[in-house]
């Protein structure tokens, strides 16, 4: 009654023309509106030129250049290392809704670094790196723990992942309130600032992400 598809060779969906051009326009838009505040102290070249030199006898000049560029800086590349990360997580499992965030892994490394945080300072010390990757490996470990029966279908493996997100932002929560003298400043983190005064962070950052 209905035509058989399984012979029918698979091929790759087309990506629209549109949809780089409209991804230019708006990277080029969240530039442009986070350097507008700029424009009245510097001219547009000064504000360009902040990416790599600064005038030292200029005030607003030596701020953007280790304020204001560094943060762009570093949000576009954060973004590019999520988006990969986020690409990189669907090939491997096969699921167009996996992402860090949805699988729990954000939320289980936040979770690492605040157990650091409060019981093992000194690995922060070592490598705050491998201890947020610990974090996101036991979340990911306690989701493969919880689908591994259902064989992994997409939607057991988001809904899973939704559950250990939620129970492990209540840990950091429950955490926060009780420590909050000493998580303020991670929670605030975890919320996406970018605040940073030096090009050293997205100076450590990108060669990892390159890699």
């Amino acid at each position: 009654m209905y035509a058989s598809t399984s012979g029918m060779p698979a091929s790759r969906p087309d990506m629209p023309a549109r949809l780089p051009i409209a991804a230019t326009l708006l990277w080029l838009g969240a530039l442009l509106a986070s350097a507008a505040p700029w424009l009245n102290q510097l001219d547009a070249g000064a504000v360009v030129s902040a990416f790599w030199a600064f005038n030292p006898d200029d005030y607003s000049s030596v701020l953007a250049h280790f304020s204001w560029a560094p943060r762009v800086s570093i949000a576009i590349l954060i973004g590019c290392g999520l988006g990969l990360a986020g690409a990189v997580t669907q090939q491997v499992l096969g699921n167009p809704l996996a992402s860090p965030t949805t699988l729990g892994v954000e939320a289980g490394g936040q979770f690492g670094v605040t157990v650091a945080t409060l019981f093992a300072p000194g690995l922060l010390a070592f490598s705050p790196d491998l201890v947020a990757i610990a974090g996101g490996l036991i979340a990911i470990g306690m989701v493969i723990a919880l689908t591994w029966r259902l064989g992994f279908s997409p939607v057991t493996v988001i809904l899973a992942g939704l559950v250990i997100t939620f129970f492990l932002g209540a840990l950091n929560m429950a955490f926060l309130l009780l420590k909050g003298e000493w998580l303020g400043n991670l929670f605030i983190w975890g919320a996406g600032s970018l605040v940073q005064n030096n090009w050293g962070p997205f100076m450590e950052l990108w060669p990892r992400v390159l890699v």
